[in-house]
């Protein structure tokens, strides 16, 4: 404000003062100050200061308290940070001074605490410290909802809908859109069914949601969301909602120029321009999208004028971002050097303590509180000193991965759930490929093996982030002394969150009723993770433990035998690094359009019964010849452990053709299995003690349809099935289940008790959600038949065998880094150490022959890959002459995990007496020699 209007209302509230009550005092200045609220910062500031200094006067510390509030209030509302921390230290101050006056009110100062605490979480929200802000808002929550009747309180309700949404947010910001979803659908069903003609708070809440799902990339459900609340906000237009009208245009703005839709771009930022008030807090939002606009048109000029504006009037905590679209802005120009520059200047900005502008510097990632925006700036840092290649740009290239991967590390704990654990590896997935071309160069040019090293570390911390998670959970749980009604708690919990989503996605009800439960029993959850968190420190240890194998213990645990071949698939380049016991070898394949076509080409014939042996072989031989040959040539090895990646996850390796005339399988000259990684097959090697036991289902299908399941209709006749499982129980003790006994309820009474399953039966694979593909039982009427990927995971079991003879049991979703979300990899989840699964559909007999020989050679004390190889050969050579030799017919079953033998062999015992006799021969015969001697 001027002096002149300082002066002026100073004198008038002077007047007003001597010539009023306190009361009446109290509603004129609260009157003013409503009426600046919207319009006036510095107005309303200076009213709230007068009834506060009036109420100190008069000892009226309640109210006190409440404007200081009010205050906070109105500086959020302004974006004034600092203004907000000044009055929060002022409340606290007085109520520590005054501790017992609000116990004296009939609510001991609910409401005051309650809204000290949501101020408090406003404050950390904005400058980004979103833990801090994320308790002040969940004691809200609990504070609320602890009372009786606050669902009949409207005014209980919105505070709980403002805190729900304030979480959404910090969810939001994070990259946690699960989530953030969750909570934004539970506060869209709170205000509908408790607040049901508040439409406008309902559409602030559709606006926030939109910004979630924008930020998620669902632009067309963000639109949808968006256009509805602008034309609700102004056809209701009040100071209230500027605010509102202003951000959603802006965000419209911004998402018709990623559509490089200029005119509805320009057409949202115009009609901002008669909201527009003086010292907009939103002015550098409306410079950004106008920058963005130009960038679009490639006016750089006039795009960076605007960024450069926006950045000189924004908020300290908004800088980081406007400098990192100036680098972007440099880079996309081809001013390499200048983006450089810039990229450096904003991890200045992002960091208080740092303040280098050498780029190999980085922040410390502890440092940091936007780490997500901290991983882009280090990111784009990497491709730019890529492409300039000054002196030691891949030095600076693997300070800048390692820095980023330390920030992984220190954001992984955060990450409750699995969506948003796979966005967070997908984001960062470039950092990995940065970092391993960078290692790639420097040993092309020094020939040092300690780059091969890094290759696979990076390799290694890119792969089944989720799988070596729940593996870790699950040994953190059991060596943590985490006491037993606390993990029952957690058991109970998991499979009643899984049975009632199951209810909804399968249409059995829509209640969202069931959704709210399901809300509160994951918030349940995630705080009972906390307390494991929190108290059992060797739990947060052990759940956490960032560790991968080396390549050193790798090569310790290899035989003269094994080679190991672990694949990255990067967007340029697929590396394929070799390892054996006493060598390493790498291999960079430059990632085609041809290859990827040539990958699912032979896909595509060895799953397909009437391919041209002919061509697949032709095809076989060509992607034998790129991805694996020059890692084979000289080699002594019979035994391949694959790593594979991206597309290669759908390839059998045993089925390609080595020889470029008659054909000539790689499964005639290795045993081959594979792992997702290899720091997760180093959690697998604890064997079962038990002794062991199959268990062995073979359900019954007659192709008709089962009542009340319309989306599981139709499951053929498996003839063979029966047989498959008794030549199971030829060679292994154990129980079987054929027929009507093969149930669904007989599988889950059963499984815990044996260390090797075997199901001969039929799979489904649900691409729209992997977690609803399923694994079929016999079907009952009224009962529950199939046995979904989403009850797998919940399941407790010790077995070191698991063998799905069903269709395609190893596809699904292919993610970075994790490999396919199949249903085999849901067995992994729940315990086993190893699992053969099917690339493809299988054919009945077929599949019962390689079976029994399978189980025949396990019998024999066979490691569990070679018993697969030689069970293989035998049919392939038993088919040699007929079209069954097809690779579709044999190569679809890949055993996953650990390959140790099920059973020693009966000559290991006859060795393991002769070994004993040798040693009790010298000992007694020196015996004899000294008292000779004697």
């Amino acid at each position: 404000m001027t002096s002149k209007l300082i002066t002026l209302l100073f004198v008038l509230t002077s007047a007003l003062l001597n010539g009023q009550n306190y009361q009446d005092q109290l509603a004129n200045f609260q009157e003013k100050a409503d009426y600046y609220f919207y319009t006036n910062k510095d107005s309303t500031y200076y009213f709230h200061e007068i009834i506060y200094e009036l109420a100190l006067k008069h000892k009226d510390y309640v109210t006190a308290i409440d404007k200081l509030n009010e205050v906070c209030f109105a500086a959020g509302y302004y974006f004034d940070i600092q203004k907000i921390k000044t009055t929060i230290d002022r409340l606290d101050i007085l109520l520590l001074e005054k501790s017992n006056i609000l116990n004296t009110l009939n609510d001991r100062g609910f409401t005051q605490k309650n809204y000290l605490l949501y101020n408090k979480g406003n404050y950390f929200h904005k400058i980004e410290d979103f833990d801090q802000a994320e308790i002040y808002f969940n004691s809200i929550i609990n504070n609320i909802i602890s009372k009786d009747d606050y669902k009949k309180n409207p005014d209980d309700v919105a505070f709980l809908s403002t805190c729900y949404s304030f979480i959404a947010q910090i969810n939001t910001l994070q990259n946690r859109f699960d989530i953030a979803t969750t909570y934004y659908k539970k506060n869209i069903r709170l205000y509908k069914k408790y607040l049901p003609n508040d439409i406008s708070g309902l559409h602030k809440i559709y606006n926030l949601f939109a910004s979630s799902l924008y930020a998620e990339k669902k632009y067309e459900q963000a639109k949808k969301y968006w256009l509805e609340t602008l034309s609700f906000s102004e056809k209701n237009y009040d100071e209230s909602n500027r605010n509102s009208i202003v951000t959603t245009s802006l965000l419209l703005s911004n998402l018709y120029s990623d559509a490089e839709q200029i005119d509805s771009s320009r057409f949202y930022l115009k009609k901002i321009e008669k909201y527009k008030v003086k010292n907009d807090p939103f002015e550098d939002r409306y410079l950004y999208s106008e920058g963005s606009i130009y960038l679009k048109e490639k006016k750089y000029f006039e795009a960076l004028k605007a960024y450069k504006s926006a950045f000189d009037v924004s908020r300290k905590s908004d800088q980081p971002r406007l400098q990192k679209k100036i680098a972007d802005l440099h880079l996309e120009q081809g001013q390499f050097k200048q983006a450089l520059k810039n990229y450096q200047l904003g991890l200045q900005e992002l960091s208080p303590n740092f303040s280098s502008s050498d780029v190999s510097q980085n922040p410390a990632p502890a440092t940091i509180v936007q780490k997500h925006l901290f991983l882009k700036f280090l990111s784009a840092k990497a491709k730019t000193l890529n492409i300039l290649k000054s002196e030691n740009y891949e030095t600076q290239i693997l300070k800048a991965v390692d820095t980023s991967l330390k920030t992984l590390d220190l954001l992984k704990p955060n990450y409750r759930n699995q969506a948003d654990k796979l966005n967070l590896i997908e984001d960062s997935f470039s950092l990995f490929e940065s970092g391993i071309e960078a290692c790639y160069q420097l040993y092309l040019e020094k020939k040092e093996e300690r780059f091969l090293d890094k290759i696979f570390y990076y390799s290694e911390k890119s792969k089944s982030v989720l799988l070596l998670d729940a593996l870790l959970n699950t040994k953190a749980t059991r060596f943590a002394k985490i006491p037993k009604e606390l993990l029952q708690k957690e058991s109970y919990l998991k499979s009643t969150i899984t049975y009632y989503k199951k209810q909804i996605e399968l249409g059995v009800t829509t209640s969202s009723l069931l959704e709210d439960e399901i809300f509160k029993l994951n918030n349940e959850h995630t705080d009972l993770i906390k307390t494991f968190e929190t108290k059992y420190p060797s739990y947060f240890n052990l759940r956490y433990n960032t560790t991968v194998v080396s390549i050193a213990s790798v090569q310790n645990s290899l035989t003269a035998e094994e080679m190991v071949i672990s694949y990255f698939y990067g967007k340029e380049s697929i590396y394929a690094l070799a390892i054996t016991a006493n060598s390493k070898k790498i291999l960079k394949i430059p990632n085609t359009a041809s290859l990827e076509k040539n990958i699912v080409a032979v896909y595509d014939m060895l799953s397909s019964i009437t391919s041209s042996i002919h061509d697949l072989n032709a095809a076989s031989y060509s992607l034998y010849k790129v991805i694996i040959a020059p890692l084979l040539k000289n080699s002594k090895n019979n035994k391949l452990l694959i790593v594979p990646d991206g597309l290669l996850n759908y390839i059998s390796f045993d089925a390609l053709n080595s020889q470029e005339k008659a054909p000539n399988y790689l499964l005639e000259q290795y045993a081959i299995s594979s792992i997702n990684s290899l720091t997760l097959l180093n959690q697998l090697y604890t064997k079962n003690n038990a002794k062991n036991s199959v268990l062995a289902f073979a359900p019954q299908f007659n192709g008709e349809p089962v009542q009340g399941y319309e989306l599981r209709t139709g499951l053929s006749p498996l003839p063979n099935n029966k047989n498959e499982i008794h030549t199971v129980l030829n060679s292994f003790k154990g129980s079987s289940f054929s027929g009507n006994q093969a149930s669904l309820f007989n599988f889950n009474t059963e499984v815990s008790s044996h260390n090797i399953i075997h199901l001969a039966t039929h799979a489904f694979f649900d691409d729209s959600s992997p977690e609803y593909s399923y694994l079929a039982f016999t079907p009952e009427e009224k009962k529950d038949y199939v046995l979904y990927a989403s009850d797998i995971y919940n399941l407790d079991l010790s077995a070191d065998l698991v063998t799905l003879s069903a269709c395609e049991t190893g596809i699904g979703e292919l993610k970075k880094g994790e490999g396919a979300l199949s249903l085999s990899r849901a067995f992994f989840y729940s315990g086993s150490k190893s699992i053969v699964h099917t690339l493809w559909n299988v054919v009945d007999q077929s599949a019962s022959d390689i079976m029994n020989n399978f189980y025949k050679n396990l019998a024999k004390g066979k490691r569990k890959d070679v018993a697969i190889q030689e069970a293989k050969l035998s049919y392939l050579n038993k088919n040699k002459e007929t079209a069954l030799s097809h690779p579709y017919y044999w190569s679809s079953f890949i055993i996953q995990g650990n390959t140790d033998a099920l059973t020693t062999t009966p000559n290991y015992w006859v060795w393991v007496i002769i070994t004993l006799i040798i040693v009790l021969l010298l000992y007694f015969n020196r015996k004899r020699l000294l008292q000779i001697f004697q």
